[in-house]
């Protein structure tokens, strides 16, 4: 399936110019520890898959789902049953950042997401329709076969980060009751009004941003705004700012043409010893923890 790799970095080559590569694959094998810019979904159709990412070790059964986000080393093994089929799905991310509902949450998202079937039915019925829609387009073949099968992968996206949404809602009530446990308020106008600030840095990366500055325009004080956004993100301004900034530029390096030096200025960050030592962690330790059965 690896048809490119240099060291750990995998180039997906995407077919028909797509921006999706499907794998409908039978075949008994593995894969060496890897990551590439694309996001991946792995679907087992019968039997199961063991999968390692970011050193957490998942075993999937028939049926389960995990997403792997861009960016993120991970390890497939070879199945252990003779016979088995599993769907893997590679797609290109960077079409999502257009939508700012995708770029100003993106940033929470966990490297990996598990979504099994006994835990959360709901949801993982929803995410299986879409994946088995996704292989009976690629089987078929139409004409717009690959704008269906993106447009498969925008649905599958909107509801993993609609669930990372209500769950930062969940985390954020915790908050508000554990720093004020006799008048816990939760606000859901406050937290529009934090994710809108969100998008905002997204869109300013490469800008001078300060925290006074980020509070005057969501029409805060510095000190609320810092709470706020604290309690409804569970992240500093300032590590929101620097998380949005290596997201930026993992994006901007999938283009071979660009150097360092030239990302880290777009990006805002300037010593380009702290974009390389950045990106290096962000692909070996990018987020805490994988997200077992719900985001």
């Amino acid at each position: 399936m690896i048809e490119q790799l240099d060291g750990m970095r995998e180039t997906v080559r995407f077919e028909d110019q797509g921006s999706v590569r499907i794998y409908h694959n039978v075949e008994k094998e593995g894969y060496p520890l890897h990551w590439h810019n694309a996001c991946e979904v792995i679907m087992p159709l019968q039997g199961g898959y063991r999968v390692v990412c970011q050193n957490q070790d998942i075993v999937l059964k028939q049926g389960d789902i995990l997403w792997i986000g861009a960016g993120v080393l991970h390890q497939i093994y070879e199945p252990e049953e003779a016979e088995g089929e599993r769907l893997l799905i590679l797609y290109d991310p960077r079409f999502f950042n257009e939508f700012h509902e995708f770029s100003a949450v993106a940033v929470f998202s966990a490297p990996a997401v598990f979504i099994q079937k006994d835990v959360l039915p709901d949801l993982h019925q929803r995410l299986q329709d879409i994946l088995l829609d996704v292989l009976q387009i690629e089987i078929d073949r139409g004409y717009f076969k690959n704008v269906m099968i993106y447009a498969d992968m925008m649905k599958f996206n909107a509801l993993i980060f609609s669930d990372l949404i209500q769950h930062q809602a969940s985390l954020s009530k915790v908050a508000l009751k554990q720093s004020n446990p006799d008048r816990p308020v939760w606000d859901a106008n406050h937290m529009s009004q934090i994710y809108s600030s969100c998008k905002y840095i997204r869109e300013h990366v490469a800008d001078n941003l300060s925290l006074d500055l980020v509070a005057e325009q969501s029409g805060f004080s510095k000190f609320y705004f810092s709470r706020l956004f604290k309690t409804y993100t569970q992240m500093s301004f300032l590590e929101f700012l620097n998380r949005c900034r290596v997201s930026e530029a993992e994006k901007l390096l999938a283009d071979p043409g660009r150097t360092v030096t030239a990302v880290a200025l777009e990006c805002g960050l300037i010593a380009c010893q702290r974009l390389t030592g950045s990106l290096h962690k962000s692909k070996t330790v990018r987020r805490p923890n994988i997200k077992e059965s719900r985001i």
